[in-house]
């Protein structure tokens, strides 16, 4: 088999420059997980299979871990944090930096907290679950009863 057929095919190895890249979808079961198998060339994802080794999944993906290049790669996904800049409902955002977002959830987050108390905010986790543990110690650490 040539290189242009092995590429075609995207068999992993170091003529193609192509590596296997061991990971896990986290859309739909917080439990578990499901173990995703990479095909990485040149940094971007090629090709993802279900992780046959993985001990819940065993290979198998459900159609939105399969779709896991397209949620990546999708051109309307989000790639930083962003910022309105217009009046509310224009739809003008302009794109800011992580320590920009941080800093001003916390400027906004501490605002309420002085003015109305900690009790004003309430705090919720829907599904996936798996987060609820983090939310709840920043919920409790903001001296929110919730």
């Amino acid at each position: 088999m040539n290189l242009e057929e092995k590429l075609r095919a995207k068999i992993p190895g170091a003529d193609t420059g192509i590596e296997i890249k061991k990971s896990i979808c986290s859309i739909c079961n917080p439990h578990s997980h499901c173990g995703l198998d990479l095909y990485v060339k040149d940094g971007e994802i090629i090709k993802v299979e279900g992780m046959l080794e993985h001990k819940n999944s065993r290979g198998t993906l459900c159609s939105k871990g399969a779709a896991t290049r397209q949620y990546v790669y999708h051109e309307d996904r989000l790639r930083s944090p962003m910022k309105r800049v217009g009046p509310k409902g224009s739809d003008n955002f302009e794109a800011i930096s992580w320590e920009e977002a941080y800093e001003t959830i916390a400027e906004e987050f501490n605002k309420l907290k002085k003015e109305k108390g900690p009790e004003y905010a309430a705090f919720f986790v829907g599904y996936t679950k798996w987060m609820r543990p983090f939310v709840q110690r920043l919920a409790h650490t903001y001296g929110s009863p919730i």
